[in-house]
């Protein structure tokens, strides 16, 4: 493992709520999964549920708490959600923030905790599975986020190091996994369902030590402070 500020700079993205605005349905699709109930009354709980509990994929929960045949259901109706949206708008979105870090010389690889075939289907609505060097998913064998072995590896695979390494992520378990590998923290709140939820701050700081990003273009500058400094000020 290289260790220090050596090596490429990388940047490291989560999907869910980062590169693609689908917490909302995955809110909706477990919901409905685990507790059979559309209701909006569940919804506002909802996105608290997923940051606490989206350890696993969401396969694992939905086996774990409810009912292994729903499983294909859930995988068949997110799959659907995918192919239903506006493809020209959600590609140009996640490939102008991954345009930031290669402009910049990062190395780029997804960590998420979606299963190999939910991370698959996404990244190919995405358009941008050519360009993620490399991919950890949920079910990697150093464990799901926010087990910060998937993401280590990965670091060292693109001849990176974690002093040198952003994760760009939603949620705190992001936030716990870029922590646990020493690397630099970026939470963003470009989606609504971020804001909404009360978790962003009306600062770019927050006493969490998280540096909040609230437009994508914001990311440049975290790019520059990363590639320049790595994580000399820590």
């Amino acid at each position: 493992m290289v260790s220090g500020n050596g090596g490429r700079p990388v940047a490291a993205f989560d999907l869910d709520g980062t590169l693609i605005d689908s917490m909302p349905t995955i809110i909706r699709l477990l919901t409905l999964a685990l507790t059979g109930s559309d209701s909006d009354h569940a919804m506002p709980r909802s996105r608290q549920f997923v940051d606490s509990r989206l350890g696993p994929p969401e396969e694992r929960i939905i086996e774990f708490l409810a009912d292994r045949d729903k499983v294909g259901w859930y995988v068949a109706e997110y799959v659907s959600f995918l192919n239903s949206l506006p493809l020209s708008d959600v590609r140009r979105f996640a490939n102008a923030i991954l345009d930031q870090a290669e402009a910049r010389g990062f190395g780029i690889i997804v960590v998420t905790n979606k299963s190999t075939r939910l991370a698959t289907a996404t990244l190919d609505v995405l358009g941008i599975s050519d360009r993620c060097e490399v991919v950890v998913d949920g079910y990697c064998p150093e464990g799901p986020k926010p087990s910060p072995g998937g993401l280590l590896r990965a670091i060292d695979d693109v001849g990176g190091s974690p002093g040198k390494t952003v994760l760009v992520g939603d949620s705190d378990t992001d936030g716990a996994t870029a922590r646990s590998a020493g690397v630099r923290f970026a939470r963003a709140c470009w989606f609504p369902n971020v804001r909404d939820a009360g978790v962003a701050p009306d600062c770019s700081t927050s006493s969490d030590g998280y540096e909040y990003v609230y437009r994508p273009e914001e990311l440049a500058a975290v790019l520059d402070y990363v590639h320049d400094y790595g994580l000399s000020d820590c």
